[in-house]
Protein backbone atom coordinates (compact mmCIF):
# COMPACT_ATOMS: atom_id res chain seq x y z
CA UNK A 1 0.00 0.00 0.00
CA UNK A 2 1.13 3.68 -1.39
CA UNK A 3 1.97 5.85 1.32
CA UNK A 4 0.57 9.57 1.49
CA UNK A 5 2.53 12.95 1.12
CA UNK A 6 1.82 13.56 4.77
CA UNK A 7 2.80 10.34 5.96
CA UNK A 8 6.10 10.71 4.42
CA UNK A 9 6.64 13.95 5.21
CA UNK A 10 5.66 12.63 9.09
CA UNK A 11 8.34 9.99 9.00
CA UNK A 12 11.18 11.51 7.02
CA UNK A 13 10.74 14.62 8.69
CA UNK A 14 10.42 17.62 6.00
CA UNK A 15 7.84 19.27 4.46
CA UNK A 16 5.44 18.15 2.39
CA UNK A 17 6.88 20.67 -0.32
CA UNK A 18 10.42 18.62 -0.38
CA UNK A 19 8.15 15.67 -0.14
CA UNK A 20 6.32 17.03 -3.51
CA UNK A 21 9.90 17.82 -5.31
CA UNK A 22 11.05 14.28 -4.24
CA UNK A 23 8.48 12.21 -6.17
CA UNK A 24 8.52 15.14 -9.12
CA UNK A 25 12.80 14.60 -9.15
CA UNK A 26 15.12 12.93 -6.55
CA UNK A 27 17.85 14.60 -7.04
CA UNK A 28 16.22 18.17 -6.36
CA UNK A 29 16.41 17.82 -2.96
CA UNK A 30 18.94 17.41 -0.74
CA UNK A 31 20.98 14.28 -0.20
CA UNK A 32 20.13 13.82 3.63
CA UNK A 33 16.51 14.76 3.07
CA UNK A 34 16.67 12.21 0.30
CA UNK A 35 18.14 9.74 2.05
CA UNK A 36 14.93 9.95 4.70
CA UNK A 37 12.70 10.21 2.17
CA UNK A 38 14.11 6.73 0.57
CA UNK A 39 13.99 4.99 4.09
CA UNK A 40 10.71 6.55 4.59
CA UNK A 41 9.42 5.04 1.49
CA UNK A 42 10.74 1.58 1.83
CA UNK A 43 9.29 1.34 5.68
CA UNK A 44 6.32 -1.73 6.25
CA UNK A 45 3.02 0.26 6.59
CA UNK A 46 2.13 -0.03 10.41
CA UNK A 47 -1.64 0.06 11.48
CA UNK A 48 -1.99 3.42 12.79
CA UNK A 49 -4.08 3.94 15.77
CA UNK A 50 -7.48 5.14 14.50
CA UNK A 51 -7.80 8.23 16.87
CA UNK A 52 -4.56 9.56 15.80
CA UNK A 53 -5.60 8.47 11.78
CA UNK A 54 -9.22 10.82 11.88
CA UNK A 55 -7.09 13.55 13.30
CA UNK A 56 -4.45 13.28 10.34
CA UNK A 57 -7.38 13.15 8.24
CA UNK A 58 -8.99 16.12 9.63
CA UNK A 59 -6.36 18.27 10.06
CA UNK A 60 -3.64 17.71 7.43
CA UNK A 61 -4.84 20.25 5.09
CA UNK A 62 -5.27 23.24 7.38
CA UNK A 63 -3.21 25.98 7.66
CA UNK A 64 -4.41 26.93 11.03
CA UNK A 65 -3.43 23.75 13.27
CA UNK A 66 -1.73 20.49 12.51
CA UNK A 67 -3.57 17.43 13.30
CA UNK A 68 -0.98 17.01 16.77
CA UNK A 69 -1.61 20.70 17.87
CA UNK A 70 -5.38 19.71 17.11
CA UNK A 71 -5.20 16.65 19.11
CA UNK A 72 -3.30 17.70 21.80
CA UNK A 73 -5.91 20.91 22.59
CA UNK A 74 -8.66 18.61 22.23
CA UNK A 75 -7.25 16.25 25.29
CA UNK A 76 -6.34 19.88 27.48
CA UNK A 77 -9.74 20.95 27.04
CA UNK A 78 -11.48 17.03 27.79
CA UNK A 79 -9.48 17.23 31.07
CA UNK A 80 -11.02 20.83 32.13
CA UNK A 81 -14.22 19.49 31.61
CA UNK A 82 -13.18 16.65 34.03
CA UNK A 83 -12.83 19.21 36.13
CA UNK A 84 -15.95 20.72 36.09
CA UNK A 85 -17.71 17.77 36.57
CA UNK A 86 -15.65 16.90 39.24
CA UNK A 87 -16.78 20.58 40.44
CA UNK A 88 -20.13 20.39 39.52
CA UNK A 89 -21.05 21.66 42.99
CA UNK A 90 -18.83 24.16 43.70
CA UNK A 91 -19.58 27.62 43.11
CA UNK A 92 -15.63 28.66 43.58
CA UNK A 93 -14.76 29.31 39.93
CA UNK A 94 -11.30 30.89 41.19
CA UNK A 95 -10.41 27.03 42.22
CA UNK A 96 -11.65 25.32 38.97
CA UNK A 97 -8.95 25.02 35.86
CA UNK A 98 -8.37 26.66 33.76
CA UNK A 99 -10.35 30.01 35.08
CA UNK A 100 -8.23 29.36 38.74
CA UNK A 101 -5.37 31.29 36.44
CA UNK A 102 -7.60 33.54 35.44
CA UNK A 103 -6.35 37.37 37.13
CA UNK A 104 -9.12 37.59 39.54
CA UNK A 105 -10.40 41.23 38.86
CA UNK A 106 -11.83 39.65 35.12
CA UNK A 107 -14.18 36.78 36.84
CA UNK A 108 -15.14 38.78 40.48
CA UNK A 109 -18.72 39.47 39.30
CA UNK A 110 -19.28 36.19 38.68
CA UNK A 111 -18.45 34.91 41.69
CA UNK A 112 -20.23 32.03 42.97
CA UNK A 113 -22.43 31.50 39.70
CA UNK A 114 -22.85 27.99 38.52
CA UNK A 115 -24.93 29.13 35.65
CA UNK A 116 -21.70 30.54 34.35
CA UNK A 117 -20.17 27.51 34.77
CA UNK A 118 -22.46 25.39 32.88
CA UNK A 119 -22.03 28.10 30.06
CA UNK A 120 -18.57 26.66 30.14
CA UNK A 121 -18.77 23.28 30.46
CA UNK A 122 -21.34 23.54 26.82
CA UNK A 123 -18.31 25.82 25.12
CA UNK A 124 -16.01 23.15 26.05
CA UNK A 125 -18.01 20.17 24.43
CA UNK A 126 -18.71 22.27 21.86
CA UNK A 127 -14.79 23.32 20.92
CA UNK A 128 -14.13 19.21 21.33
CA UNK A 129 -16.71 18.39 18.61
CA UNK A 130 -15.25 20.77 16.11
CA UNK A 131 -11.56 20.18 17.02
CA UNK A 132 -12.34 16.59 16.44
CA UNK A 133 -14.07 17.06 12.90
CA UNK A 134 -11.49 19.51 11.40
CA UNK A 135 -13.09 22.33 12.51
CA UNK A 136 -11.55 25.71 13.64
CA UNK A 137 -13.37 26.98 16.85
CA UNK A 138 -12.55 30.66 15.78
CA UNK A 139 -12.61 30.36 12.11
CA UNK A 140 -15.89 31.75 12.07
CA UNK A 141 -17.89 34.12 14.31
CA UNK A 142 -17.83 32.87 17.57
CA UNK A 143 -17.55 34.45 21.35
CA UNK A 144 -14.95 35.86 23.48
CA UNK A 145 -15.10 33.08 25.28
CA UNK A 146 -14.19 30.88 22.31
CA UNK A 147 -11.16 33.05 22.19
CA UNK A 148 -10.23 32.71 25.44
CA UNK A 149 -10.75 29.06 25.83
CA UNK A 150 -8.82 28.34 22.50
CA UNK A 151 -6.11 30.23 23.73
CA UNK A 152 -5.98 29.10 27.03
CA UNK A 153 -5.60 25.79 25.49
CA UNK A 154 -2.41 26.38 23.40
CA UNK A 155 -1.10 27.92 26.85
CA UNK A 156 -1.88 24.38 28.46
CA UNK A 157 -0.81 22.14 25.63
CA UNK A 158 2.77 21.28 26.00
CA UNK A 159 2.04 20.23 29.87
CA UNK A 160 -1.23 17.74 28.07
CA UNK A 161 1.62 16.68 25.46
CA UNK A 162 4.23 16.02 27.93
CA UNK A 163 1.93 13.87 30.03
CA UNK A 164 0.54 12.02 26.73
CA UNK A 165 4.46 11.75 25.81
CA UNK A 166 4.89 10.01 29.50
CA UNK A 167 2.34 7.81 29.23
CA UNK A 168 2.99 6.69 25.63
CA UNK A 169 -0.31 7.80 24.37
CA UNK A 170 -0.03 7.33 20.17
CA UNK A 171 -0.36 10.85 18.88
CA UNK A 172 -1.30 12.43 15.25
CA UNK A 173 1.71 12.88 13.25
CA UNK A 174 3.70 15.97 12.40
CA UNK A 175 2.54 17.66 9.28
CA UNK A 176 3.71 20.90 8.42
CA UNK A 177 1.19 23.77 8.44
CA UNK A 178 1.50 25.76 5.45
CA UNK A 179 0.88 25.33 1.31
CA UNK A 180 3.82 25.10 -1.33
CA UNK A 181 4.18 28.65 -1.48
CA UNK A 182 3.67 30.29 2.01
CA UNK A 183 6.27 27.22 3.88
CA UNK A 184 9.55 28.21 5.03
CA UNK A 185 11.31 24.98 3.02
CA UNK A 186 13.27 22.49 5.16
CA UNK A 187 15.70 22.65 2.10
CA UNK A 188 16.71 26.25 3.06
CA UNK A 189 16.42 26.06 7.27
CA UNK A 190 14.63 23.49 9.53
CA UNK A 191 10.80 23.26 9.14
CA UNK A 192 7.89 24.69 11.59
CA UNK A 193 6.43 21.72 13.28
CA UNK A 194 4.41 21.77 15.64
CA UNK A 195 5.42 24.66 17.90
CA UNK A 196 3.52 26.16 20.66
CA UNK A 197 5.39 29.67 21.11
CA UNK A 198 5.04 30.75 17.11
CA UNK A 199 1.35 29.98 17.83
CA UNK A 200 0.86 31.73 20.85
CA UNK A 201 3.05 34.65 19.38
CA UNK A 202 0.33 34.40 16.71
CA UNK A 203 -2.42 34.52 18.84
CA UNK A 204 -1.39 37.45 21.00
CA UNK A 205 0.57 39.54 18.34
CA UNK A 206 -2.25 40.49 16.02
CA UNK A 207 -4.18 36.93 14.37
CA UNK A 208 -6.89 37.39 17.30
CA UNK A 209 -9.20 40.70 17.10
CA UNK A 210 -9.13 40.50 20.96
CA UNK A 211 -5.70 39.78 21.46
CA UNK A 212 -5.08 42.72 24.19
CA UNK A 213 -7.98 41.32 26.33
CA UNK A 214 -6.36 37.82 26.76
CA UNK A 215 -2.77 39.23 27.17
CA UNK A 216 -4.25 40.92 30.05
CA UNK A 217 -6.15 37.85 31.78
CA UNK A 218 -4.26 34.96 30.78
CA UNK A 219 -1.05 33.91 32.23
CA UNK A 220 1.32 33.86 28.77
CA UNK A 221 4.17 33.64 30.29
CA UNK A 222 3.79 29.79 30.97
CA UNK A 223 4.65 29.48 27.09
CA UNK A 224 6.93 32.89 26.75
CA UNK A 225 8.26 34.55 29.47
CA UNK A 226 9.31 37.23 27.19
CA UNK A 227 5.79 38.73 26.48
CA UNK A 228 4.77 41.75 28.16
CA UNK A 229 1.47 41.59 29.87
CA UNK A 230 -0.49 44.89 29.96
CA UNK A 231 -2.71 45.51 33.19
CA UNK A 232 -5.95 44.32 33.26
CA UNK A 233 -7.43 48.04 34.61
CA UNK A 234 -5.62 49.54 31.34
CA UNK A 235 -7.65 46.99 28.42
CA UNK A 236 -11.14 47.21 26.99
CA UNK A 237 -12.38 43.47 28.24
CA UNK A 238 -15.98 42.25 28.22
CA UNK A 239 -18.01 41.75 31.08
CA UNK A 240 -18.16 38.04 32.31
CA UNK A 241 -22.06 37.41 31.81
CA UNK A 242 -21.02 38.49 27.92
CA UNK A 243 -18.60 36.53 26.96
CA UNK A 244 -20.87 33.46 25.95
CA UNK A 245 -22.94 35.60 23.38
CA UNK A 246 -20.49 39.04 21.73
CA UNK A 247 -19.76 37.88 18.13
CA UNK A 248 -16.34 38.54 17.03
CA UNK A 249 -15.22 38.05 13.46
CA UNK A 250 -13.81 34.73 12.13
CA UNK A 251 -10.21 34.70 11.99
CA UNK A 252 -10.95 33.47 8.26
CA UNK A 253 -13.19 36.40 7.79
CA UNK A 254 -10.51 38.92 9.03
CA UNK A 255 -7.97 37.14 6.92
CA UNK A 256 -9.96 36.94 3.53
CA UNK A 257 -11.38 40.55 4.19
CA UNK A 258 -7.51 42.18 4.87
CA UNK A 259 -6.55 40.04 1.97
CA UNK A 260 -8.63 42.37 -0.30
CA UNK A 261 -8.02 45.71 1.40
Amino acid sequence: MARTQPELARLAGVSLSTVARWIRDPNSVREENRIKLERAGSMKTKRADPEAEKYDRAWSGSTLLTPRQAFIIVGTIDLWQDYLRAMADSCEIDEISPFDSIDPRALFPIAGNQLWLRHAGTAMRSHIKMLTHGLHPVEHPHSFFDELLFAFAVADAPSTEEQYREAEVEMPGEIPLGSDEDFIDDEEEDSPWDDWESLMGSIILGRSPVCDALSAILPFDKVDPHIGQPDISDVDIPHPFEWFHNAIDGWGTRRDTEGEA
